[in-house]
């Protein structure tokens, strides 16, 4: 028979994803508008007050003392002469006697007063004596700072450039095992509600995750990483596919799955990994607010026999180990994100 890929046709769900990643931090945020004009320069502060005079330097040592000239030689003193003896004081005569003070004459009259003379002139003012040399500034004081001016108006708000990655949902547990003997199922894994295909729905394992998007435009990537179990007989392979809602379980629709996994042949078990990707938008078509959409995975038996052993989704409480998974990432729009 052919071997290689298996295309839509025969029950898988292909898909390609191409991501460009390009900074980090918020997406969906606008550019930048233009900075506004800068507010005017507030008022200069108040000069500070004048610093403290600095100490006064250390004294310079002194310099060395010039050498002492030669004293001069002192001339011989003169011999002193005799002094001759006193000779005896006089004695005083007697004053003579004070005659009479004589009468004082008249006062003569006083004599008009002469006519005032004329004023001379004015002299010359003499000439503008120099100034005296300016004195020296003191020290500036500290620098205060003035108040700070008003801040300008803000820039207009750039244009609504929309980023890549907005948000996304992680379970990274709370996964248990989802299994059956009963062969394939016949009705709808949501029974009653009508689905494309029939199978067992996983929910009650943990696995689903639930997604409230930003913008009905927005794309979500959808990835499902599960451990199963099959084909411990012959023609004992398995369906693993993912299904959504949008409007709270009223409805299911499928997403897409992946027939035959695991082998035709008895392999005692078979025990694989099962990786669902795909870019999903769910709410392209709806008006109005965004909605929640909710993924389920399920799984379908490719055989109506009941199975040798239980098989279909392994959880991470039994002793094969797993690390189940389902994250959920929301985009808007393409390109160069924030």
């Amino acid at each position: 028979m052919p071997y290689g890929l298996v295309g839509n046709t025969a029950n898988s769900s292909n898909n390609i994803i191409l991501e460009e990643y390009l900074g980090s931090g918020s997406a969906n945020v606008g550019s930048t508008g233009q900075t506004g004009p800068t507010g005017t320069t507030g008022p200069t502060g108040p000069t500070g007050t004048t610093g403290p005079t600095g100490r006064t330097g250390p004294t310079g040592p002194t310099g060395p003392t010039g050498t002492t000239g030669p004293t001069g030689t002192t001339g011989p003193t003169g011999p002193t002469g005799t002094t001759g003896p006193t000779g005896p004081t006089g004695t005083t005569g007697p004053t003579g006697p004070t005659g009479t003070t004589g009468p004082t004459g008249r006062t003569g009259p006083t004599g008009p007063t002469g006519s005032t003379g004329t004023t001379g002139p004015t002299g010359t003012t003499g000439p503008t004596g120099t100034t005296g040399p300016t004195g020296t500034t003191g020290p500036t004081g500290p620098l205060g700072t003035g108040p700070t001016g008003t801040t300008g108006c803000t820039g207009m708000t750039g244009p609504y450039l929309p980023g890549v990655l907005i948000q996304y949902i992680a379970v990274n547990s709370g996964f248990t095992d989802q299994t059956t003997l009963s062969g394939a199922s016949l009705q709808s894994p949501f029974y009653p509600k009508p689905f494309a295909v029939n199978g067992y729905s996983a929910i009650n394992g943990g696995y689903t995750a639930t997604i409230l998007p930003k913008d009905n435009l927005s794309a979500i990537k959808v990835t499902f990483k599960v451990k199963y179990v099959c084909s411990n007989a012959y023609n004992e392979s398995l369906t693993i596919g993912i299904a959504y809602t949008t409007d709270n379980g009223l409805t299911y629709n499928l997403l897409g799955q992946d027939t035959f996994l695991g082998t035709q042949n008895a392999a005692g078990p078979f025990y694989g990994v099962y990786t669902f990707n795909f870019i999903h938008k769910p709410l392209l078509s709806s008006t109005g607010s965004p909605t929640n959409v909710q993924y389920i995975l399920f799984y379908q038996p490719n055989s109506v026999n009941p199975s040798t052993i239980p098989y279909g989704i392994i959880g991470s409480t039994t002793s094969f180990a797993s690390s189940n998974c389902i994250i959920l990432e929301e985009y808007l729009g393409s390109g160069s994100a924030n």
